[in-house]
């Protein structure tokens, strides 16, 4: 039997939900006491979370803004995951 899989989680950074592929979503340190917000929440000594795709996409700006290059998400993070 085969099917897919997704997980609905709350993103580190601004706390939407969305779907994704949880063996590939990226995940970042957050700090949950904080408001959400990438500036707020990202933090070197917060919890690995996932993030959605939007805030990825926000946290890649801010690197490249700050002369760091950019990460690299598997083409599939957001994605339903296929089973066998």
């Amino acid at each position: 039997m085969s099917g897919y899989y997704s997980l609905l989680a709350e993103c580190g950074i601004c706390s939407r939900m969305f779907g994704s592929n949880p063996e590939r979503v990226p995940c970042f340190p957050c700090d949950h006491s904080k408001p959400p917000g990438l500036l707020n929440r990202l933090s070197p000594n917060g919890t690995k979370s996932p993030v959605c795709p939007e805030c990825f996409a926000d946290v890649n700006a801010l690197r490249v803004k700050n002369h760091l290059p950019p990460h690299v998400a598997h083409p599939n993070a957001w994605d339903a995951a296929e089973t066998l």
